[in-house]
């Protein structure tokens, strides 16, 4: 678990993988102001590969399962 994950090279990963992705989820808290960060760094990282991200923000564990 980190606080500074490599985004852009986890989607560099990706894309080596899956090279047509065009969308991906993310999952996070939105109360947790790190989790807002990682999501604004995925979206940058996102965009420059042309890949949309859809953000799926939950509050709570029970609203994890009804999120996927």
């Amino acid at each position: 678990i980190t606080d500074n994950p490599p985004v852009a090279g986890l989607l560099d990963v990706t894309l080596k993988v899956l090279p047509d992705l065009k969308t991906i989820g993310i999952i996070f808290n939105p109360a947790e102001v790190n989790s807002q960060v990682i999501v604004q760094m995925m979206k940058e990282a996102a965009k420059e590969r042309g890949i949309l991200v859809e953000e799926v923000p939950i509050t709570s564990s029970t609203a994890f399962k009804s999120s996927i």
